[in-house]
């Protein structure tokens, strides 16, 4: 391996919405999704700490708190984790962590107030053996051998064998900002990206949902066909905050909800609506995107309920939620307020 070049492509899970009701041959496993930085954790044969995005990227300069931890592995060894952080409520904090990269001189100090942890989950290559051809269970095994004497900022990553007991560690975990479960065939062999279907070293991601209600703010599209629709809730000034925005709407979805959707002003003197037109990017969690978002503007008085994920961050779903259905027999003054920091 060239140690000093990007390290080995991290494997991918792919998105499913239903968990496996069967299991292939060896079993699965079952891990937490946690809410963080994908992170390639490398040890050179200097014992140089790296640490890599899934893309390559170094992310040393902005986990300075970790590389001293990094440090005490064996030499020539790769690892594949998530680094976290969490807030002081015990929740974990992505937020946080994006608020490292643009520090700058306060980067120390706020390292030391909120500081990571890599909650390691598979090995590929530990002290220069590669492991890489060796089943799941056989890195799980070696995995938990080298980290029993790791420092306490490489934590392993809960691990079953039994589908019941992870849903209920992905709900009891759910507080500490799991986001659902991986599943992992236990034969499985670690190939860098995203495996075919029916490859049986695939692996799979199924996210924790909850219903939610919202008001409809405006619309990309058009009124006749709305293609996404724009969600809302009023903090306690009465101020119609940004929350969200949905995934691409269906033609049955938007047929229903088209004929409900009313130009700003409807019963009202001003057509007047509480948001800029177009809508500055900072106001959606729109990852990678810097331009405003042109949309329709619409009177805010139609609640929906939404299916969510639990990444809810800054007052925002920070993944898009899914349009369920109409809640006429809401006001929008009955949903939930808007809060900075959880969704309900």
């Amino acid at each position: 391996m060239p140690w000093g070049h990007p390290p080995i492509e991290l494997m991918l899970a792919a998105p499913v919405a239903e968990l496996p009701m069967s299991n292939p041959a060896g079993g699965n496993r079952f891990e937490p999704k946690m809410d963080g930085w994908r992170t390639a954790v490398v040890c050179t044969e200097e014992r140089r700490p790296q640490l890599r995005s899934r893309n390559g990227k170094r992310l040393d300069a902005y986990l300075p708190d970790l590389r001293r931890a990094i440090t005490q592995l064996p030499a020539r060894t790769v690892l594949d984790a998530e680094a976290v952080a969490w807030n002081p409520r015990g929740y974990t904090d992505f937020a946080g962590l994006q608020r490292r990269l643009v520090a700058g001189r306060g980067l120390q100090l706020h390292a030391a107030r909120f500081p990571a942890y890599l909650i390691v989950f598979d090995a590929l290559i530990i002290a220069a053996r590669d492991w890489r051809d060796r089943p799941l269970v056989e890195r799980r095994e070696a995995l938990e051998q080298l980290l029993a004497t790791s420092p306490d900022r490489l934590l392993l990553c809960p691990q079953t064998d039994d589908l019941a007991e992870a849903q209920a560690m992905a709900a009891e975990m759910q507080p500490l900002g799991a986001e659902g479960l991986v599943i992992k065939p236990a034969a499985s062999r670690y190939r860098g990206g995203r495996a075919r279907t029916r490859s049986p070293n695939r692996w799979t991601k199924w996210r924790l949902r909850h219903s939610a209600e919202a008001v409809v703010g405006g619309i990309t599209g058009s009124r006749a066909r709305p293609e996404t629709l724009l969600l809302g809730r009023f903090d306690a000034e009465n101020r119609l905050r940004v929350v969200g925005q949905t995934t691409r709407l269906s033609d049955g979805q938007a047929a229903e909800i088209a004929p409900l959707l009313q130009p700003p002003g409807i019963g009202r003197q001003r057509p007047t609506h509480p948001w800029p037109q177009p809508l500055p990017a900072g106001r959606l969690t729109r990852f990678g995107q810097r331009d405003a978002l042109p949309y329709k503007q619409v009177e805010p008085d139609l609640v929906v309920e939404v299916s969510a994920d639990t990444a809810f961050e800054l007052g925002r779903w920070r993944h898009p939620p899914r349009y369920q259905r109409v809640r006429a027999d809401l006001s929008p003054w009955s949903t939930p307020p808007h809060r900075w920091d959880i969704a309900d």
